[in-house]
């Protein structure tokens, strides 16, 4: 069976997955529900390795890449035996497909399904299902009755944010490539649709919180942040010059403006979706969740700590694609970013530091620019 764009929704209810998948152009819907225990406890397992990869992207120094790249396999080889057995049944060949689309819930959302290893064309030589699928995933959000998202017009207006943390009075860790990554990005949009006057760049000092509220609050389609980002009290956060702004605190404030259309948080561990270290057994208040619920389109996030320069390269390389003349879809451009940034880690020797596999796209795959921005 092939789909343009196959839906896949995958609910964990206690001991069994039940799983739909849903091709747009039929009006069949497929439904398994899979009882084998067995896979409640390989979850188990995936959600502990991914932890450890968490750990040890965080903490290493020098980073223990070889442990890193050890854990990586184990977690994609677990995942894949689920995911590759999902699809199985649903008569689904991934080699077949080109994009696939993930509707995840408060449990299902906390495996990094991406990092499955696909049927192996080559017994040495596995590929992530991110490594040749555009796949991305859509966010249940909990509602008590349809609400439809509000209807908000497109501003044109991008915010880039970004600081080094040099001059603040916070314990923070400085980060060398931040504003330079930011000012980048910035010159990127101006050469690609968006008008000098429409792009606001906050770095340095003028990156507070308040600055950067003011702004969401005007209005912007497209929000770009560079720095360091953080889990605390099971809440996403992101760091500013003199203060975090939580993904709950965001979600408020976009109540009463307009939510980005495009989010990209190129900051650490931005796109967790799992309590860490001794956090609380709830799930966390995530940026996905946050975006998602206030009807934005596209979430851009990474799934553990990313070195500054593969992550500056992966970011300028994904908006030059996606907002450049040959209308590349979201899964095309990310697809793109992650090989440049893999080749760039593997350049003249280098050991690879394994920030190519560690972005998540949250949104439709197939999306273009014009779907978004204008």
């Amino acid at each position: 069976m092939s789909c343009t764009n196959p839906i896949l929704r995958i609910r964990q209810i206690r001991t069994k997955f039940e799983c739909e998948l849903i091709d747009p152009k039929s009006m069949q819907i497929i439904r398994i529900d899979r009882k084998e225990a067995k896979f409640t406890a390989a979850t188990k397992k995936i959600l502990s390795t991914y932890g450890r990869l968490v750990d040890l992207a965080d903490s290493c120094a020098p980073r223990d890449w070889v442990a890193f790249s050890r854990e990586l396999k184990t977690l994609s080889t677990e995942t894949g035996k689920i995911l590759n057995n999902i699809l199985k049944d649903l008569g689904l060949d991934p080699a077949k497909q080109s994009n696939l689309t993930l509707a995840l819930d408060n449990q299902t959302v906390k495996i990094p399904w991406e990092l499955a290893y696909l049927p192996p064309k080559k017994p040495n030589a596995p590929l992530m299902y991110c490594e040749e699928l555009g796949i991305g995933r859509l966010r249940v959000v909990k509602a008590y009755s349809w609400i439809n998202p509000p209807d908000r017009r497109r501003t044109n207006r991008a915010l880039v944010v970004g600081t080094n943390y040099r001059n603040t009075k916070r314990k923070i860790k400085p980060l060398s490539y931040a504003e330079d990554e930011a000012e980048k990005i910035a010159k990127i949009l101006a050469t690609h649709g968006f008008k000098d006057e429409n792009i606001k760049l906050l770095k340095a000092e003028r990156a507070t919180k308040k600055a950067v509220l003011e702004e969401l609050k005007k209005g912007v389609d497209l929000f770009h942040f560079t720095g360091h980002g953080i889990m605390t009290r099971n809440s996403s956060k992101i760091c500013l010059n003199d203060k975090d702004l939580s993904a709950k605190t965001f979600e408020k404030e976009s109540k009463n403006c307009s939510v980005p259309r495009l989010t990209f948080f190129n900051a650490c561990e931005s796109s967790i979706d799992t309590p860490h270290k001794n956090k609380p057994a709830s799930v966390p208040y995530s940026w996905a969740y946050a975006i998602a619920g206030q009807g934005g389109r596209v979430f851009i996030g990474t799934l553990w700590t990313v070195w500054e320069p593969n992550a500056g390269e992966f970011a300028q390389t994904f908006y030059k694609s996606f907002l450049g003349k040959q209308r590349k879809t979201l899964a095309e451009a990310m697809k793109e970013a992650r090989l440049e940034t893999f080749l760039k880690e593997n350049s003249n020797g280098n050991t690879s530091d394994n920030t190519w596999p560690g972005y998540m796209l949250y949104g439709v795959p197939t999306l273009v620019k014009r779907d978004i921005l204008r």
